[in-house]
């Protein structure tokens, strides 16, 4: 184009039809010229329909008797080859994933990842919050046409069992703390999570104690997490009493308390804090009494009492035999079963006569003649089991 002896601009349009209101795009817009000599111009457009279109002029200078513009030249070229083409990769690392365009005549790059982010660079990285199938998109731009490529991405991620382990100064177990991981809070006494790899925050939350923080990393394998949980309230003791059924107090029973076993005759415990104790107390070879106490806002004494007939049933009484009974003196016993060994105890637990038998003995007897009057019990070992049988010792 040119102008002669005038300052002109002008203005290309294209429309779809061959009316100067159907030029709606603007194609190229000239700045002003004023000499003879030709210059050029091009410009890239694209359609998104075939079709038959149509290019418009506009000028606002006068173009009237000796003022003109030349149009001498218009060529419209098809550049279908320098599209842009691209072979997508995505490479996932773990959390992070690496999205690789491997793209041709492209002028610009969008990512989209599928939760709400994006990115404009040819090689771009991600990193996802949660596993799922996530919907890709990769957009190529030209500065003419915009190609788009779909993807679908499906992370799956392993999954890792951490559990937390919560006790107190005085290591014994806080079974109802709060525990909270990276804002997900479970039940009070609930101390399990499923977690992917990664680190996490979390605490840990009880009335009257200080509440603990930290972080976790979950590797590549389950994870026990230790929570030592320091009490801020009052402290109390628990005492125990031990009597045998028959109301005497037995000095050297052994409790086993919320699990730890203390050495016998260890009955007082201080320094409590408010809490659930289970309890096992076991003396000799009798049946061990069993419980939970509650300790809530005092001191606490509980009594156990040991029952010294206990395994004293039909079947003892059906395999042995001890007599007589009452007996002074002496004591017969006589059984179905091969008898390894036996002892004799009065009701304070102490022990009177034992005697393990090397032989295949069903009949066993004991002298008896310095024992004092009173009830006796009679425990009998045969083929893995112990048996017991009451006995009542009088005077000749």
């Amino acid at each position: 184009y040119r102008s002669h002896f005038s300052t002109e601009n002008l203005a290309v349009y294209l429309g779809d039809a061959q009316t100067h209101t159907a030029m709606n795009d603007l194609v190229i817009d000239l700045p002003e010229f004023s000499d003879n000599n030709y210059q050029k111009a091009s410009a890239q457009f694209t359609v998104e329909e075939s079709g038959v279109y149509y290019f418009g002029w506009h000028t606002d200078g006068g173009t009237s008797g000796r003022y003109f513009i030349y149009i001498d030249d218009l060529a419209i070229v098809k550049d279908v080859d320098n599209q842009p083409i691209a072979n997508p990769e995505i490479l996932v690392l773990d959390k992070e994933v690496a999205f690789f365009a491997n793209a041709e005549n492209a002028a610009s790059y969008l990512w989209n990842f599928g939760d709400g982010n994006a990115s404009d660079q040819e090689v771009a990285f991600h990193t996802y919050d949660t596993p799922g199938s996530y919907d890709i998109s990769l957009t190529l731009g030209s500065g003419c046409v915009d190609v788009v490529y779909d993807m679908q991405l499906d992370l799956e991620w392993p999954v890792y069992q951490v559990t937390f382990d919560v006790v107190d100064e005085a290591g014994s177990p806080v079974h109802d703390a709060q525990i909270t991981v990276d804002g997900t809070q479970n039940e009070p006494g609930d101390y399990h999570f499923e977690l992917y790899q990664g680190g996490y925050l979390f605490s840990v939350e009880r009335e009257n104690h200080t509440s603990v923080s930290g972080n976790i990393a979950v590797i590549d394998d389950d994870l026990i997490v230790s929570v030592i949980l320091p009490y801020e309230g009052d402290l109390f003791t628990l005492t125990f009493m031990v009597f045998d059924h028959y109301g005497f107090e037995i000095p050297d029973a052994t409790v086993t308390l919320n699990e730890q076993e203390y050495d016998p005759g260890h009955y007082v415990f201080e320094n409590l804090i408010p809490g659930s104790y289970d309890y096992i107390v076991t003396w000799l070879h009798f049946e061990p009494a069993e419980g939970t106490v509650e300790i809530v806002d005092e001191d606490v004494t509980v009594e156990v009492f040991i029952d010294l007939g206990m395994g004293i049933n039909e079947l003892s009484e059906q395999l042995f035999q001890a007599f007589p009974n009452p007996f002074s003196d002496n004591l017969y016993v006589k059984g179905d079963l091969v008898i390894d060994q036996y002892r004799l105890m009065d009701l304070s637990g102490q022990l009177v006569r034992q005697k393990s038998l090397e032989t295949d003995q069903r009949e066993v007897s004991i002298n008896t003649a310095d024992l004092k009057p009173g009830n006796y019990i009679l425990r009998i070992y045969a083929e893995g089991k112990w048996y017991s049988v009451p006995l009542i010792r009088v005077k000749r």
